[in-house]
């Protein structure tokens, strides 16, 4: 049988509703300001606005889900913009008394054994933080809309949660992989593009990918290619030129950026083995005259037959 991820680490992934099969919630009202947020969400906290006014129409429609602490304070799993609305609310209406109006939670009041981790001890505490932060992120990956690279950043720190686990004696059976993507809320392949794209996308273009200017799918293309042929696809275009560009297209761009490359490779080697002769040949006797001198001024041969050809015939090259 599969790992499954929604049965592991003390109810990860288990929804909010209480079905009396053992899943250790219950519903409780819980007055607002005794409700705190958690210091381990990483995911935004924007439309609040638009957010408090449907709660002003229609109500709370799902609960939060929260983890009463040792004070008798409740700590967020999951509905942090929720609680921030039902703030705003509260703050709009009679506040501060508000603040003490009674909300729907669901409580987690139990907690399973961790395979492999000493029931009390110091790892276990530890093996609960990581615990409770991925069921933080479980709840919220398909709750939101993500960019690639937040989809990115959330995978990276699944993975970094389950290693951390894994380091304590938790016992996974099967693929890393194939959790962390069962726990993202994504597909293994995704979660292998996103890697490739994270590990070797040249950093300029990067940036582009994670400001939203370059989308998934070129990311991908591009950081597939080796890194000279990445840094010659920078240097000619912007990020957001790429951006706009078809798959198809981005791929003749590199196709190009690489046979481009493997001549200034072949035409560098050229003239390692053969500096007076090709010196000469391009009109420079000068013994100090450098491969990447020669190089620049093949380039700029190509540039003016370039403009030649679109200027008089009319060329795309």
């Amino acid at each position: 049988m599969a790992f499954d991820i929604t049965k592991a680490l003390s109810g990860i992934g288990r929804g909010p509703e209480t079905t009396g099969d053992g899943r250790n919630r219950e519903l409780r009202y819980v007055p607002l300001h005794m409700i705190d947020t958690n210091p381990r969400n990483f995911y935004s906290t924007e439309g609040i606005d638009e957010l408090a006014d449907n709660i002003r129409l229609f109500g709370l429609m799902e609960p939060l889900l929260v983890r009463q602490e040792a004070s008798g304070r409740y700590m967020l799993i999951s509905g942090h913009r929720r609680r921030l609305a039902l703030i705003k609310l509260a703050e709009e209406e009679n506040y501060p008394a508000s603040m003490h109006d009674p909300v729907a939670c669901m409580v987690e009041v139990g907690a399973d054994p961790l395979p492999g981790i000493e029931a009390g001890s110091d790892d276990e505490l530890r093996a609960r933080q990581m615990a409770e932060e991925l069921k933080l992120i479980y709840a919220n990956a398909d709750t939101r809309v993500m960019s690639s690279a937040d989809t990115a950043q959330q995978v990276r720190r699944i993975r970094e949660l389950f290693t951390g686990l894994q380091d304590l004696g938790y016992q996974f059976p099967g693929k890393m992989r194939d959790h962390v993507a069962a726990a993202a809320k994504v597909s293994a392949t995704r979660v292998a593009r996103l890697d490739v794209i994270e590990k070797n996308l040249e950093p300029s273009l990067r940036k582009a990918w994670r400001e939203g200017t370059l989308g998934e799918t070129s990311a991908y293309e591009i950081a597939r290619r080796p890194k000279d042929v990445q840094k010659l696809v920078a240097q000619r275009l912007d990020a957001k030129v790429l951006g706009g560009m078809t798959t198809e297209r981005v791929a003749q761009v590199l196709d190009a950026c690489e046979a481009d490359g493997n001549r200034d490779r072949e035409a560098r080697e050229d003239w390692n083995k053969n500096v007076g002769a090709m010196a000469e040949a391009a009109g420079n006797g000068k013994s100090d005259f450098s491969a990447e001198e020669y190089l620049a001024q093949m380039h700029e041969e190509d540039t003016i037959l370039r403009e030649l050809c679109r200027k008089n015939l009319g060329s795309i090259l």
